[in-house]
């Protein structure tokens, strides 16, 4: 079950790329314990990999962490930390020189100015320097580093909500992060050296938990979520019904199967622009055994998938036939016709998820809100031409509904960095 689990949709965490490894680690291991947490911090970023063998690569990244938990009935925590990871690789036409690690620094090592306008660096890693890990190559080491925002802040703040057996959490987000221009001396090195790549940003997120710990089968989301982008100033509407299967045999004569089934509904209506309607059924399904494996993304019949109002059940019934359209690139599927039927069943529970969201730059600014309800908990039975019998396992089945509101023009650098 754990494999069909996803981070809540309100929160998507690789759309942020910038959360605290503190809150992740949480998250990853359950649901957290009622109470409250807050967890905050910075980083910084370095990063240069030339194609001139004659200079050097460098990587540079700064982190700090100011996290605080208090589950209900117990002590308040914090843990504070700033961490500098960095890394460098040289060959003067002698000598490769190389170092890296993982080292704690003080706080006044690092300084972040409020607006991320600015940033500066500057510490010497000693022997006795406390490490986060590892550390190699000679020491003493002198790093210094001074980053100034080169691009607008781009800023993402969000409302999230989830609900399941009696359990609830709400929580809220808000993160900021620029493009900058930063140059770094290492005393490792001779000169100093302008970054390919740079950025700052900081993050605050908080959650109120409420309640028992609900089961695993409690879903914290569906699908794959990914960042649907910046759109152009206009309304946008996405429903989605979704259901997946995930079948990891013991027996290695019978095949792994990964199913993903979508029916999407989307409505586009663009500034001063034609209103659009889309709508098509997809399957995404990935086979591998020893007489028969690949992958694909096929649209299918809408009528071969049906799901109830309540989530407790889903049918998909169709035979593909190698012609129908792709719904993404490289399909490596290429025995046909193969027909897949697969059935999910179960009570739930089922998971309500809400969230409210914001990405402002400049001028433009988008706000979506959506809504999920999940049953996490159905067994999918499969069944696939060419293959003997039925393979059952846990699956899942939902639906999605995404509203988008987007105003004015993405400026120049306004993205994530």
């Amino acid at each position: 079950m754990a494999v069909l689990k996803r981070l809540a949709a309100a929160f998507s965490l690789s759309l942020i790329g910038i959360c605290s490894l503190a809150l992740v680690n949480a998250v990853a291991q359950g649901f957290p314990a009622a109470g409250s947490y807050d967890f905050a911090g910075t980083s910084a970023f370095f990063q240069t990999n030339p194609p001139d063998s004659s200079q050097p690569s460098i990587f540079i990244s700064v982190t700090t962490e100011n996290d605080t938990s208090m589950p209900l009935g117990q002590a308040k925590t914090t843990i504070t930390g700033d961490q500098l990871f960095y890394n460098y690789s040289f060959f003067d036409g002698t000598n490769y020189l190389f170092g890296g690690g993982c080292v704690v620094l003080n706080p006044s090592e690092f300084t972040l100015a409020s607006g991320l306008q600015t940033a500066t660096l500057a510490v010497t890693i000693m022997p006795d320097t406390p490490t986060c890990g590892f550390q190699n190559g000679p020491l003493p080491l002198t790093i210094d580093v001074s980053w100034t925002a080169s691009t607008p802040v781009l800023s993402v703040t969000s409302n999230g909500r989830f609900a399941c057996s009696g359990y609830t959490n709400e929580s809220t987000q808000n993160n900021n992060g620029d493009g900058a221009n930063a140059t770094a001396i290492i005393s490792a090195l001779t000169g100093s050296f302008a970054a390919q790549t740079a950025s700052l940003s900081n993050r605050d997120q908080k959650i109120h938990a409420q309640g028992a710990n609900p089961p695993d089968t409690c879903a914290q989301g569906i699908g794959r979520g990914a960042f649907g982008g910046f759109p152009a100033a206009g309304n946008y509407r996405q429903n989605v019904v979704e259901a997946d299967a995930l079948f990891f045999p013991t027996d290695p004569s019978q095949p792994l199967v990964f199913i993903t089934l979508k029916r999407i509904d989307a409505t586009s209506s663009p500034l001063g622009g034609t209103t659009t309607k889309t709508a098509e059924t997809d399957l995404n399904i990935f086979i591998q055994s020893s007489t028969l494996s690949g992958s694909g993304c096929f649209v299918i019949d809408p009528t071969s998938f049906t799901v109830s109002t309540d989530l407790t059940s889903a049918v998909l019934h169709t035979t593909l036939t190698g012609q129908e359209q792709a719904c993404q690139p490289n399909n490596s599927l290429a025995t046909f016709p193969l027909s897949v039927d697969v059935t999910w069943s179960g009570p739930g529970p089922i998971s309500s998820i809400g969230s409210d969201s914001q990405i402002a730059c400049q001028q433009y600014n988008s706000v979506s809100s959506g809504a999920q309800m999940i049953n996490g908990s159905p067994l999918a039975t499969i069944s696939l031409g060419g293959f003997t019998g039925s393979f059952s396992t846990p699956g899942a089945v939902g639906t999605s509904d995404t509203r988008t509101q987007a105003a004015g023009v993405l400026a120049t650098g306004c993205g994530f960095h």
